[in-house]
């Protein structure tokens, strides 16, 4: 209804920075901003999403970045190493708000400058953190095998656990994914999108865009996005190239070219249909890639938005898909919660969206 619902009791002073769910949604957490002398900034919060209760953490959580799994109840968080130059990884069991493991990189290798993201494979048989440098545009990636813990291998598995240091390329750390258990895609700056191996980092395929482009020249790449190896790009020109990725025969379909200049970034609802954000925050619109047509679009009164995070809840009887959208506004300071339920693709209007 957009109506104001509950308020969580929350038990730190800093700002919500990000929120997340649990696999199962029984479990909200959220990330918030605490200046302390610890060198990872956010400490984790939990709550039952049953009667809204804030869970004791039985484990001092902080960490700079943190993302749940998809198959079970844990929650990967990624940081720096108190002692030493490299990465830590914590997993979390949110059922117990109990640490289950910690896996580090080798505190002797420096990894990067910033971490910026964690990335799962599909089975999560491996992690991925990327890191930035600040004297290039090369995104590193450590890559933490995550094997079974059995009481023998415990200790040793906990201290030495990166199959692979410093994996370099020269790419924005928010356009690469997993698109299979042991491949992974990178989109790199030159316009070209590598497919590489996990276990030795060979590349196994290249394919160069370029040609799509005007005069063969190379473009920004504002916003990549994937959802079921089906890969969107926006370019700056505000040309959106969508291609379905075929990895046994490495091959590269182009499904279709949407052209508006004014859109600034773009997330994926389902495997027909994704959603744009306006250069100026304001206008968020739903796409039909068949149709390469928008059906649907609200205007944000309550903030200028940067980014939006889609979490599916279910189906109606009408088989029409509702999600939970988390928009980040461009301060990063606020975040606007929307439900939304898919429209039919016949159906143009804004009554799908309400303001949380």
């Amino acid at each position: 209804t957009g109506s104001f619902h509950s308020r969580l009791p929350v038990s730190s002073v800093g700002s919500c920075h990000n929120i997340l769910f649990s696999s199962n949604g029984q479990y909200l957490i959220a990330l918030f901003y605490e200046i302390t002398s610890n060198i990872n900034p956010y400490s984790v919060k939990i709550w039952s999403t049953n009667d809204n209760t804030i869970r004791t953490n039985l484990h001092a959580i902080k960490c700079t970045l943190a993302s749940t799994s998809q198959n079970s109840s844990l929650l990967y968080m990624a940081g720096k190493q108190k002692y030493g130059r490299g990465i830590s990884l914590g997993l979390l069991d949110i059922d117990t708000c109990s640490l289950a493991r910690e896996l580090k990189s080798d505190p002797d290798t420096s990894i990067g400058d910033e971490i910026r993201r964690i990335i799962l494979t599909k089975n999560e048989t491996y992690a991925l953190i990327a890191c930035t440098e600040h004297a290039t545009t090369y995104t590193c990636f450590v890559i933490f095998k995550l094997e079974a813990i059995t009481s023998s291998n415990e200790e040793q598995s906990s201290s030495n656990n990166c199959t692979m240091l410093l994996t370099r390329f020269d790419s924005d750390p928010n356009n690469t994914f997993a698109i299979s258990d042991e491949s992974i895609l990178t989109v790199l700056r030159t316009n070209e999108v590598v497919i590489w191996k996990l276990s030795d980092g060979e590349i196994l395929f290249n394919y160069d865009f370029r040609h799509l482009n005007s005069e063969n020249k190379i473009q920004n790449i504002r916003h990549c996005q994937i959802h079921d190896n089906r890969l969107a790009m926006l370019l700056e020109s505000g040309v959106i190239h969508i291609w379905d990725v075929t990895l046994v025969i490495a091959q590269f379909s182009l499904v279709a070219t949407i052209t508006d200049p004014l859109i600034h970034s773009i997330s994926w609802l389902d495997h027909r249909h994704f959603l744009s954000i306006d250069n100026d925050g304001q206008r968020i619109r739903t796409w039909n890639v068949n149709r390469k047509d928008n059906i649907n679009e609200l205007i944000c009164s309550q903030g200028s938005l940067q980014s939006l995070g889609v979490h599916a809840i279910s189906n109606d009887s009408n088989k029409r898909h509702e999600y939970l959208i988390i928009g980040t506004s461009k301060q990063q300071r606020d975040l606007l919660i929307f439900e939304y339920t898919q429209p039919f693709d016949g159906q143009n209007d804004s009554s799908n969206f309400s303001v949380c």
